[in-house]
């Protein structure tokens, strides 16, 4: 999907009325800013769509808006006939995109737990016991299995 078909369908979701900023994109879609204080994520694919619409509704189910200090967006709507989440903006420290993440998965970490810290470390420095943290209590607390850790979707704010 082009940035220009993901526009479309934003603009197509949240109305003429509401000027779209476009915030970033990865290979899971597009993500805008409104005008309206929120932002919009529209995906290239129906299973990532499902993914993390399943995860942002168990989050909502606990009422969750921040673990361990992170911001969590939640969910304000979505479209199943375009693939669009509407959800609130959140500012750093916040943990983010859940189109990768797997409900209710308590199997081994993929690649081996040695690998997993390692990279982690490379990707987190001193931080990493941190993401950690965040990864065990969103799996085992919420039963979402955030696979996507990285800084693009763990912001520490500095």
């Amino acid at each position: 999907m082009t940035e220009e078909e993901a526009l479309k369908i934003a603009s197509r979701y949240v109305g003429d009325r509401t000027e779209l900023v476009v915030l970033g994109c990865g290979h899971q879609g597009y993500v805008f800013s409104t005008s309206r204080a929120t932002a919009v994520k529209v995906f290239g694919g129906v299973d990532p769509y499902n993914r993390e619409l399943l995860a942002y509704r168990r989050l909502d189910e606990h009422n969750v808006s921040e673990v361990l200090g992170f911001a969590v967006p939640r969910l304000i709507a979505c479209d199943d006939s375009q693939s669009v989440i509407e959800m609130t903006m959140v500012q750093p420290p916040y943990v983010l995109d859940f189109a990768s993440a797997e409900l209710d998965d308590d199997s081994d970490i993929p690649g081996g737990e040695d690998q997993w810290m390692e990279e982690l470390e490379q990707l987190f420095g001193d931080r990493q016991q941190a993401v950690i943290d965040l990864y065990f209590r969103l799996r085992d607390e919420f039963g979402v299995c955030h696979k996507d850790l990285t800084p693009r979707n763990v912001n520490f704010g500095d």
